[in-house]
């Protein structure tokens, strides 16, 4: 435990002040998809964990103007897609590689 004489602070209460000194971006994705809809599959597999992936990301609930964030990530985990009653569910994790971009984009 710091004290003030070793770099504790009476204004922190005594916790440690973090510094960011990189920013960094992660994202999961979840698809949803029916199995009699030909060609709505994400088309990833347990193969694709480690390729480069580009992607657009577009939140809801924008008040003015569209919000999209892009760029560039690394595939770091694919799940086996899951079939319940003919809905089809896959999740794919995404390790940014590079900057993360948000632009407003008209709808």
């Amino acid at each position: 435990m710091k004290s003030n004489g070793d770099g504790g602070s009476t204004s922190s209460g005594g916790w440690d002040a973090a510094t960011l000194t990189s920013k960094a971006w992660t994202g999961e994705f979840t698809f949803f998809w029916q199995e009699t809809d030909e060609g709505a599959s994400p088309d990833l597999d347990l193969t694709d964990v480690g390729k480069s992936i580009a992607i657009k990301v577009y939140p809801h609930l924008a008040t003015s103007g569209k919000v999209e964030y892009s760029g560039t990530g690394i595939i770091a985990n694919v799940s086996l897609p899951s079939n319940v009653d003919g809905n089809i569910q896959q999740t794919v994790s995404v390790t940014g590689d590079g900057a993360l971009a948000r632009a407003l984009v008209t709808p």
